[in-house]
């Protein structure tokens, strides 16, 4: 729930093993789920996130994303996300392997209506920002069948921050 602390986890990715609280350290965190590697969704996502990675970095923001697949099918993926974007990218963040749908599970991203081929949940389409306290301040779920819009998560971010700082309200739109 909003407020409360993020759960911790010790996963392998892209990038290797990650003790969550540990590669976040005091930093603002974006946290996305997909359903399944090798979708056209979830690769159209990750391409533009990986636009939308330099923004967030200069924010102070470090990005994750996860899958149920295993870290071998991140990788052979990424090959596909890179050539679907004309190799314009390079995927700077890591995906996180979550075959045991641990992960899925402590943070609500289970989705018992969409199963893979052992009849086991995907994840939904979620999106969770923590702050450098850890504790969650935003969370968006989207079923399997919508995709996310990157723009509108960098905004989120840069409000989340701003109100963070100054205790403020933000209702306006910012510009990339």
């Amino acid at each position: 729930r909003l407020g409360d602390d993020a759960p911790n986890f010790t996963a392998p990715t892209t990038q290797g093993e990650i003790d969550f609280y540990d590669w976040k350290g005091d930093s603002w965190a974006v946290l996305f789920s997909h359903p399944k590697d090798f979708t056209p969704v979830c690769t159209t996502e990750i391409g533009r996130l990986a636009l939308k990675y330099d923004k967030l970095s200069e924010m102070g923001c470090l990005v994750a994303t996860l899958s149920v697949d295993p870290v071998k099918s991140h990788e052979e993926w990424l090959e596909d996300v890179v050539a679907h974007c004309e190799n314009k990218i390079e995927i700077k963040f890591p995906i996180i392997g979550d075959q045991d749908r641990s992960i899925s599970v402590a943070y609500g991203m289970i989705d018992p209506g969409n199963l893979d081929e052992q009849k086991l949940p995907l994840t939904i389409r979620a999106v969770f920002i923590i702050n450098p306290e850890n504790k969650l301040m935003l969370s968006l779920n989207y079923p399997a069948c919508v995709g996310r819009n990157m723009d509108e998560i960098v905004r989120c971010v840069e409000a989340l921050q701003l109100s963070y700082e100054k205790s403020i309200a933000v209702s306006r739109y910012f510009s990339y």
